[in-house]
Parts: C-alpha cells; sequence; structure tokens
C-alpha cells in the first residue's frame, strides 16, 4: 500500500538542500525516527542495528519540494540505537517513473540520508529507485559514509540485491523526438525516463538536479528487480534484468556525484543512460560485467577512476552510442581522465580495457593499465572518432590508436570505505 507523507511540514536548511525545502516524516514507527517500520535488532558488519524497513513508495503527490530523512541512529526513550535501512522490496521516491510525468508534475520529493547511515536491500529483488523529479541526497563524509549492501553481516557476496538507480529527464538519444524511454532493468515498460526534446520544446528539462551523492559504498548488488506492477501472480508479466550498482537514466550535470566506490556487483559497476551528469572520484571494484558503462548519447566527465577487475570480468569500459543508429544525436563522447586499471590475478583472463561500439566516441587522458594485462587493448566494435592522450599499458595495440605507452600517475588514492576488503572474493 502506498505511504504518502505524513505530519507538519517545518522548514529546513539541509546542506544542499534549498531552504524552502520542507522537511516530513512518514507517520511509521516511532523506533525508527517515524520514517519505517522497526522489525528488531539484526546484525551488521558494523554491529548490532535496529532494523527498519522502508515503505515501497516515498512520495508526496504534491510537485513542492518534501524531504524525508533517514539518520544514521535515532534516540527513542532517551536511548540512542544505530539503525539499519532496510529496502523489503523495491523502494521508489517520488512518481516520475509514471508515463508523462513533466517537471511541473512529479513530485518533488526528497530523501535525505544523512552521514554514516547504513542500508541494506533486504531480498534479493530490492532497490532504490529514484524517479524524475525526485532527489537522493546521501551526504556521506570521509570519516563517515553511507554504505548499501545486502542484509547480512559481511560484503562478501554479489547478486544479492539490486542497486540504486537515479533517473531525471536530461537528453538521451534512445527518446529524444518527443517520446519517454523505458528503463531496462526494472519490470520493463513501466518505468521511464527522459522526454527532453529540445530548448524550444521542453525548455529546461535537461538540467533538473537529481540531488547529491558523496562518499557512497554500494556493495553485493547487480540482481534483477521486478515490480508487481499488475497485481497477478505470475512473475513473468513483472520481468526485469540485473541492474548495475549504480545506474543513471538522463541524469543531467546539476547532479552531484563524488567519492563512490562500487564492490562486488554481478552487473556492470556503473552505467550512464544519456545525460551530462559527471562524476569524481570512484572506485568500481570486482564487478562481475563491465566496470564502467554508458549508452544513448552520455556527454559527462569521468574523473579520478580506479577499477579492479576480477578474473573473468567483462571489459572495464564498454561504451556505446546507439545499437539501432549509431549516429544518434547527441552522439556519446564523454570524457575520461585519470585512471588505474588494476586486476586481481598475475596473468587475468579479462575482456579488452576498451570496448566501444555502436558509434561511441570518448577521450580518454592519463589512463594507467596494468602491466599483468598483456592480451590486446581493445574490441574491434564500431566505434567513431576517439581520443587517447597519455596511456600506460603493456597490452596490444591491436587498433593502432592508442599513443605510444608513457608511465602515467593514474588514480591510486586509497578509497574512502575502509570495510573494502582490497581485493576481490
Amino acid at each position: 500500500m502506498k505511504l504518502n507523507l505524513l505530519a507538519a511540514a517545518v522548514a529546513v536548511a539541509l546542506g544542499s538542500v534549498s531552504s524552502s525545502t520542507w522537511a516530513f516524516n512518514l507517520g511509521l514507527d516511532p523506533e525508527c525516527a517515524f520514517n519505517g517500520d522497526y522489525v528488531g535488532t539484526v546484525s551488521t558488519p558494523e554491529g548490532t542495528r535496529h532494523q527498519c524497513n522502508l515503505p515501497a513508495d516515498i512520495v508526496n503527490p504534491s510537485p513542492s519540494d518534501t524531504t524525508v530523512t533517514l539518520p544514521a541512529s535515532h534516540t527513542y526513550n532517551s536511548v540512542t540505537r544505530a539503525i539499519l535501512w532496510v529496502m523489503p522490496t523495491v523502494v521508489t521516491v517520488g512518481n516520475g517513473h509514471q508515463a508523462g510525468r513533466t517537471p511541473s508534475t512529479a513530485a518533488a520529493t526528497v530523501l535525505q540520508i544523512n552521514a554514516g547511515a547504513r542500508l541494506a536491500g533486504g531480498i534479493a529483488n530490492s532497490a532504490l529507485v529514484i524517479t524524475r523529479g525526485a532527489r537522493l541526497n546521501a551526504l556521506g563524509t570521509a570519516t563517515n559514509p553511507i554504505v548499501f549492501s545486502s542484509l547480512d553481516s559481511n560484503y562478501t557476496g554479489r547478486g544479492e540485491w539490486g542497486g540504486v538507480i537515479l533517473s531525471s529527464w536530461d537528453n538521451t538519444n534512445n527518446c529524444n523526438t518527443g517520446g519517454e524511454c523505458t528503463m531496462e532493468g526494472i519490470s520493463q515498460g513501466q518505468f521511464f525516463y527522459g522526454g527532453y526534446v529540445n530548448e524550444s520544446t521542453t525548455a529546461s528539462w535537461d538540467n533538473i538536479s537529481s540531488g547529491t551523492v558523496r562518499f557512497v559504498a554500494i556493495a553485493e548488488g547487480g540482481h534483477a528487480v521486478n515490480v508487481d506492477i499488475d497485481g497477478d501472480p505470475d512473475p513473468n508479466s513483472n520481468t526485469g534484468d540485473e541492474i548495475n550498482g549504480l545506474t543513471l537514466y538522463g541524469v543531467s550535470s546539476e547532479t552531484n556525484l563524488s567519492n563512490v566506490h562500487i564492490h562486488n556487483n554481478f552487473d556492470d559497476g556503473i552505467e550512464f543512460f544519456g545525460g551530462d551528469v559527471d562524476i569524481d572520484n570512484l572506485w568500481v571494484t570486482c564487478a562481475t560485467d563491465d566496470s564502467v558503462d554508458w549508452d544513448f548519447g552520455y556527454n559527462g566527465l569521468l574523473n579520478n577512476v580506479y577499477i579492479l577487475q576480477q578474473d573473468g570480468a567483462d571489459h572495464a569500459f564498454e561504451l556505446a552510442n546507439n545499437p539501432t543508429n549509431f549516429t544518434a544525436s547527441p552522439v556519446a563522447n564523454a570524457s575520461v581522465s585519470n585512471v588505474t586499471l588494476a586486476f586481481t590475478d598475475a596473468s587475468p583472463n579479462v575482456d579488452t580495457p576498451f570496448d566501444l561500439k555502436e558509434g561511441s566516441g570518448g577521450v580518454f587522458t592519463n589512463i594507467e593499465i596494468g602491466s599483468a594485462y598483456t592480451a590486446n587493448c581493445s574490441s574491434a566494435g564500431v566505434a567513431s572518432a576517439n581520443s587517447y592522450n597519455n596511456i600506460e599499458y603493456s597490452c596490444v595495440n591491436n587498433r593502432g590508436h592508442l599513443p605510444a605507452s608513457t608511465p602515467q600517475a593514474g588514480f591510486t588514492n586509497s578509497t574512502f570505505w575502509t570495510a573494502y576488503p582490497g581485493t576481490c572474493n
């Protein structure tokens, strides 16, 4: 059952949230700061916490800004308890996933997650979906990050829950002629994103923030996600695919992403579907599929990236424009700078570092590819002109488009996430 935001509004100014934003609670258990259902205690890698289950829908139908806050701990009856916020199913924030929603009709719900908070997928079929018009303000710090994982006492699994999805209206060449795109990884055909056409038809739809995500770790995700959209018992009518650790559907550069660590994801680590959001300081470790993926006209900047590929993984960078129209506009042509690509094995059995295809361009600068990898550098996909500058490699320059190998600094900074095991399982 949908739970709308309850309680009287109180004006607050919280970090990047504007002073016009109103704070609400969901009217649930007081043990859970009124924003979850108290289940009992649960063991986590950080110790025992109170388990508070989130509702399936967090939305106020009003387009006015409304904020729900998830703290790391809560004081109730004079006792302060650490909280584990659990997604017992797919948790949807806002209503912008519904067909036909525009910036003026979508609910501007803000989910704020405070520094040090822990969130977990309670079942394999769980995820957090921030819809068009809603925002995720996950405000971790270097010493007190926010961590998403599965509901167990370790970080060693993969595919144990879904992942985190942000979506908006920004430009994507999959549906920029007046239609909307459907999210590929979640109940296909029922969750929508995009809709921008041009500045005359849909002015400013391409510069709406999806929030701020900083000092956030996302671990053990990548399971298929299916939402019950028709109420019948047939699971095949609600089919979804494996999803990425962090998925960005039509997300704009007004969104702030920095210091994100994605670990042990069963699908891709991070994937961009159109949009032009940037990300600074990204760690992708032990993804089973590709580490970084973009599609449908993504034009952003990835700056400072550390990738650790486990044996048997796919590409470090699998990058596409549009599978049915290689020249579809805007053509994907993002920039990637300051990258270290490392491997868990001395003779890694992984796919090529670079797989640019279906018309995608890309600019790559200061890339350090570990000397353990000596197979081909690139796949023989169909790609547009690319630019490679300052690359260190021992792989085979099989397509002849890399400059001569020269020593590079890459990005070897240690992650902020102190629970990171340092290798793949």
